[in-house]
């Protein structure tokens, strides 16, 4: 099973499975990227506070990700591992907002 210890876990394609309004403002979809880059996919007519720039996993597993205004923010995050479904990000946000995206092709 995955591990949030472990950075190449995260990389490549997500998509959010979450519907909760409190996660409107993150992208749909996530392209994470080895050596600490992300791009992101969302609703063009709605504000996007990850939009695209450097993320790196801290020595207690917690997601680091740069965000709309260029500042770096610290998420809990929770990876589980599913043969079914694919791998499953759990991320939640200094309000306690948890949203949830879901690794694609794999």
């Amino acid at each position: 099973m995955p591990t949030p210890q472990d950075p190449d876990a995260l990389v490549g394609r997500w998509r959010k499975v979450t519907d909760d309004p409190c996660a409107d403002r993150y992208p749909l979809q996530l392209d994470v990227r080895a050596g600490g880059i992300y791009l992101s996919e969302g609703d063009p007519k709605a504000f996007c506070l990850w939009q695209s720039g450097d993320w790196e996993l801290t020595d207690e597993g917690r997601l680091k990700i740069q965000i709309a205004n260029d500042k770096m923010v610290t998420y809990r995050v929770d990876l589980e591992g599913d043969d079914t479904e694919g791998d499953t990000l759990r991320v939640t946000d200094e309000e306690g907002c948890e949203f949830q995206y879901r690794k694609l092709g794999g």
